[in-house]
Formats: structure tokens, sequence, C-alpha cells
């Protein structure tokens, strides 16, 4: 015999103002506003803590959206040039610089948290060099030369820690073609493992760990993206809804979430569930080849750091994202 919920279905309440606090999956209509109305569960960007220095290209960066730390990069303030200062923010603003030991320059990545986080590789015009290919190891206080990277790289993705990193991708000349290089660090010396399928130069920072990570988008601007399982690549059938060169991003393989980009310095955010991408909220101000930190275990919290080199000025702007419960409206149009 059929059950009376089979029939009728359930009732919706009726009220006069929305419910607080909120859950997820409630439905009720508001006899104030004449509205069918649910509860849901959405990503938004939030105005985090301005940074001290404007930066124009890639830096540093580490951590997560509340304990992150950035460093080097091109720099706008008054003194100009690359810089070899680090940053470590607590959720709300940025404390006192820490040197680091090389003056870094540009287009240089890191991985970790605030407080063990390594980076390896840059970029600096005026040396005579160019690409670089020295590391070092941040402990909370202070930043420790470690072993040089087997290839002088800029733009590369790093994921991992200061014991695991997998370094994906870059360029080593200028002009600068992209190259297909990944190197493996095990906490005192760097290794070459299988490339990727496809070069690129800036692909994503921060997604997974050292034999679990993705290698997203890139410079040339692509939407491909690439799984590693501490072996090798695959190029996942499941392509970025936007094709981007030098976006951030955090999570992992499974739950990952990218934001940002060139060209230009976009504000598209997208989110990654382990099958798909789905298009989010937009960041408030483009960037890209800036910073990134956030959560290593899921796509529910990242920072994103400054304008970055896709931007027409420098700017100090972060903005952090989160999940929280949301009114919708349902409509009929």
């Amino acid at each position: 015999m059929a059950e009376y919920k089979g029939i009728k279905g359930f009732k919706v309440q009726s009220l006069a103002s929305d419910p607080s606090p909120l859950n997820v999956g409630q439905i009720w209509y508001n006899t104030t506003g004449n509205a069918l109305k649910y509860t849901a569960n959405l990503g938004a960007w939030a105005s985090g803590g301005a940074v001290p220095v404007g930066v124009t290209a890639g830096l540093v960066s580490a951590g997560s959206a509340t304990a992150a730390l950035m460093g080097a990069g091109l720099a706008s303030d008054p003194d100009g040039g690359y810089k070899k200062i680090s940053y470590e923010y607590n959720g709300v603003a940025w404390g006192s610089p820490v040197s680091m030991n090389r003056n870094v320059g540009a287009y240089t990545q890191g991985a970790g948290t605030q407080t063990a986080a390594i980076s390896g590789g840059w970029y600096q015009a005026s040396d005579p060099a160019g690409v670089q290919s020295s590391a070092e190891t941040y402990d909370g206080s202070t930043w420790t030369t470690v072993n040089s990277c087997i290839n002088a790289l800029g733009m590369r993705s790093h994921s991992g820690t200061t014991g695991a990193l997998v370094a994906a991708g870059g360029f080593n000349v200028t002009p600068s073609p992209p190259v297909a290089n990944v190197e493996d660090w095990d906490g005192t010396s760097w290794s070459e493992v299988n490339d990727l399928n496809t070069a690129r130069r800036t692909p994503v920072q921060h997604n997974g760990t050292a034999t679990a990570a993705l290698c997203i988008g890139g410079t040339p601007d692509s939407a491909a993206v690439e799984q590693y399982d501490g072996t090798s690549w695959t190029t996942l059938a499941a392509s970025l809804n936007t094709a981007r060169g030098g976006p951030g991003g955090a999570g992992n393989t499974t739950l990952a979430i990218v934001y940002g980009g060139t060209p230009g310095a976009m504000t598209v955010t997208e989110s990654w569930d382990g099958t798909s991408w789905t298009e989010l909220a937009d960041l408030s101000t483009g960037t890209a080849e800036g910073g990134a930190a956030g959560s290593t275990t899921s796509n529910d919290s990242a920072l994103a750091i400054s304008g970055g080199a896709g931007a027409a000025t420098a700017v100090t702007a972060t903005e952090e994202w989160s999940y929280a419960d949301t009114v919708k409206t349902v409509t009929v149009s």
C-alpha cells in the first residue's frame, strides 16, 4: 500500500522570515516575500589582508588560507626590482619580513606549509644567467639553502612538502618555450622523473602531493589537465572549462580549485570533484602568476595572493575562498 508521503509529498513550511541557523537542504515558503526558498552550500571569495608589497610576477607561496607564506617576486615598492623577502599570513594580516638567502626574483613557486616550505628554480632578467636552479627551505623563522635543482627552470608547478615534492614544467631560456621536465625532491636531493605529456610553463600551483598531483593549465594557455601517480603522468579526459596559464590552485587529485590566470588577469574560478570541472563564483580582482595557498585535502579553502604578472599594475589585494550555507530563491525563468 502506498504511503501518504508518496501520494501527497512532504509539506513545505510557511515562514514569515528565513530560518536561522540555516541547514543545507531546507526548503520553505517565505510569506513576506512570497517566494519559495531553500538553503544551498555555495562557495564565494571575500577580501583578505593586503600584502605589504604589490607583486607583478610569480612568487613563492605556500601554506593554507589562514596560515600562508609568500615571498620574492618583482615588487612595486619604492625600491622596485626583485625581492628576497618573505611574509607570513595569519588569516587577517601579514607579519614582518623575513629575508631569503637569494635575491630570488620572479617566476618561482613554492610548496609546503607556513612553517615548512620549499622553493626551487626562479628567473631574474638582470642576472646574466637568467633562469636559476637554486633552492631553499623555510622552517618558520629562517630560510636555508639546500641542494639545487638539476635543471635551471622557472614557472614550475610545485606539489608536496619539504620532504617530498614534485616540480613540473617551466621554462629554461629567454624567449621562453615551455618544457615538459619533471623533478622529484626527497628532502635532500632532486632527481629527474618521467616528463609531462604536454610541455607547459606556469601550470597551476598546489594541487596534490609528490605521488598524487595534478598539473593544470599552463602557457601556452591550456585547458589540459594531467595527473601524476608518483611514476607517470596521464592526460585526463576532463579539461578546464576555461583555458589559462599561470592560475592559482589548492586541493588534491579528487577535490581541487583553480582560479585566475592569463591571458590578462582572469577572475574565473573552477572546482574539480575528481571527474569534472564546474565554474564557481569569480574573484573580485583578477590574478595571474601571483601567489596561491590553501587546503591540500579539499577545495573548500584557498587564498589568492596579489595581482601577478597578468595584472595591468601591481596590486596588494588578497582574497579568501570558502563555502557557506546560503539562502537561494526558486525561480521559474
